[in-house]
């Protein structure tokens, strides 16, 4: 199943002027690696979301302010 996003990004680069089409197939895969690639990093921004405690008023988020 096609989702709408995949269609207007689809349909963008079937009508950009400046640059050739490309194939069907290349299209396809370019976009399975660009998805593939915002899965891992969307899991890896939630696995270190996860193993990070949240940081109090007390802890500074900054570590160069510890010096102050």
């Amino acid at each position: 199943m096609v989702s709408f996003p995949d269609l207007l990004v689809g349909d963008a680069t079937y009508r950009n002027l400046h640059f050739e089409r490309p194939q069907r197939s290349e299209f396809q895969r370019q976009m399975q690696i660009t998805f593939k690639t915002a899965k891992e990093r969307h899991r890896h921004r939630q696995r270190n979301h996860q193993r990070r405690p949240a940081e109090t008023s007390d802890r500074p988020s900054n570590p160069a302010r510890l010096m102050e």
